[in-house]
């Protein structure tokens, strides 16, 4: 049989001191909002609160808007993510509409663009693809703007 090369570690833990220091590190988790985005059926995303596990925001269209809406609302304080969940709710219904659009004018801009023979045409949906990327790039841009966290 092998000879052990350690010796034994086994040391006098204070459970009280142990648990004492989990319960503290416990609340210093429970104080943080911890929120996550789903993508639904429908192709959209849900952020959902982690905690009770129900959505507090449903259909996000932008994956990336998704990403900075969870990022805004872990970093606001406790006591300030219902209004914060207002006020996306909000910006988001702004925005929205307009930012569906211009990608769906992309999609269509773009397959105009395989599918034509006329060159004139082709020319002309590339200039109208080029404004609707630029378009949507702002739209994006203004709402991640107006989408921060309130202290």
């Amino acid at each position: 049989m092998a000879k052990q090369n350690t010796k034994s570690s086994h040391k006098n833990i204070n459970k009280a001191d142990v648990a004492k220091r989990l319960e503290t590190a416990t609340k210093h988790v429970l104080q943080k909002n911890i929120f996550f985005s789903v993508k639904n059926k429908n192709g959209f995303f849900d952020i959902v609160d982690a905690t009770t596990k129900k959505p507090v925001l449903v259909d996000v269209f932008l994956p990336e808007t998704a990403r900075h809406i969870v990022d805004v609302l872990i970093k606001t304080s406790k006591k300030r993510v219902s209004y914060n969940i207002h006020s996306i709710k909000k910006t988001l219904n702004k925005y929205q509409p307009e930012t569906i659009k211009q990608f769906n004018d992309l999609i269509f801009y773009k397959y105009t663009m395989e599918t034509t023979k006329d060159r004139e045409k082709f020319f002309i949906v590339e200039t109208r693809a080029d404004i609707a990327l630029m378009r949507l790039r702002d739209l994006k841009k203004d709402m991640h703007s107006r989408l921060q966290p309130s202290y």
